[in-house]
């Protein structure tokens, strides 16, 4: 379980520009302790960045969220956080150099244009993307090896599963294609000498910097300086902000339940929201991200008929003390490829959303254009309109 997540958490670090090793080992403690509050030991947990908000329409239950501000407001969240996550795969997956191979907007806007689309970053990165693929086109400078790296990879992760299942009569394993679309493609890499006559073009993971602990630290007097200075310069701002992010990672997991064995809690749903703060609460003491449900991990604990929390805490300290050395594994591995990854989990959400309102559209646009928060906020206004 550790493993199908290894991918997709190294992708998500790629487009963050922060290294995927200590974010993955500092939400271990978090981990563990969700292990021994959640009502289901199917309820696995980890690092999921957008993917648990993404899980929401896809098990959707009308019984858990009935026609309010929020239903609306999720699904155009949830399309604005796809969006900017499909554009932010693209540049790995067509251009020599990655992100470092955009194009600057100064060299065809004016000033007063470019001050206008600092305010909105996604917007922003989206055009430097569409000027960079037409100039790309018009210089014949598109990666066309890290192109077809990310279709074949797109392709595995996409429909190999309806293929496979037909020929077999049962689904793959979850999680399964995404390690198989990684390892193929750190094969090709490491025999692209062989195959193509040079070095793999394009860009890849990379040496991943390992420190000399292999465990994650606490240190109280740390985070409380940290959590002063936090409200200090950005004032009750960010508690806002923590508040909106708990809440749609607590739909995410409300939204995972009915696909679960019955739980014999009495009220599941209160349970789970407690795992789901104290989990939290530990990551972040050990410096590490939110954590939260993951469909993905969940549904392969199902298949494997997981009935006590052992394999939970289990894949909490394989993040802690073998990740280190898996990574060491991934170097080789095409970011064009994890770009598949990301672009396979969000593109039916970005080109075929589901029963989208106005009030969704208005909302997943500034989430897209200008930031998360942001979005929420101008969500909330339209549904009050």
């Amino acid at each position: 379980m550790a493993m199908t997540a290894l991918p997709a958490v190294i992708s998500y670090s790629s487009v963050l520009n922060v290294s995927p090793l200590p974010t993955l080992m500092s939400a271990a403690p978090g981990m563990l302790s969700w292990a021994f509050l959640a009502t289901s030991p199917n309820m696995m947990s980890g690092i999921t960045a957008v993917t648990a908000q993404l899980a929401y329409d896809d098990l959707y239950d009308p019984s858990l969220s009935q026609s309010t501000y929020v239903s609306h407001l999720l699904k155009g969240f949830k399309w604005g956080a796809s969006a900017g996550i499909f554009f932010g795969a693209l540049p790995n997956a067509l251009f020599k150099g990655g992100n470092k191979g955009l194009v600057s907007l100064s060299d065809f806007f004016s000033p007063n244009v470019i001050r206008s689309l600092s305010q909105t970053p996604g917007l922003n990165k989206a055009l430097r993307i569409i000027v960079t693929f037409f100039l790309g086109l018009a210089k014949n400078n598109l990666d066309l090896i890290a192109i077809a790296v990310f279709a074949v990879s797109y392709f595995i992760i996409a429909y190999l599963p309806p293929i496979y299942t037909k020929a077999v009569g049962s689904k793959p394993p979850s999680g399964m294609t995404v390690i198989l679309a990684s390892v193929l493609a750190t094969g090709f890499v490491t025999f692209a000498p062989s195959i193509l006559g040079y070095p793999y073009p394009g860009t890849v993971v990379g040496s991943v910097p390992i420190s000399s602990s292999v465990l994650p630290t606490f240190d109280l007097t740390s985070t409380i300086s940290e959590v002063q200075d936090l409200l200090q310069y950005h004032g009750w701002v960010i508690v806002v902000k923590a508040f909106v992010f708990s809440a749609i990672s607590y739909l995410s997991v409300l939204s995972i339940l009915p696909a679960l064995p019955p739980s014999d809690h009495a009220n599941p749903e209160r349970r789970n929201l407690i795992a789901q703060g104290v989990s939290c609460i530990f990551s972040g003491a050990f410096g590490g991200p939110p954590v939260g449900a993951s469909l993905s991990r969940s549904m392969v604990s199902v298949m494997m008929d997981v009935t006590s929390n052992l394999p939970v805490a289990f894949n909490a300290l394989a993040y802690m003390l073998g990740l280190k050395h898996i990574l060491g594994a991934v170097e080789g591995t095409p970011k064009a490829a994890l770009s598949a990854v990301l672009a396979s989990a969000v593109v039916g959400g970005v080109f075929n959303p589901k029963s989208m309102d106005w009030v969704g559209w208005v909302t997943g646009t500034a989430v897209a254009a200008v930031g998360a928060n942001q979005g929420f906020a101008a969500g909330m206004v339209a549904w009050a309109v």
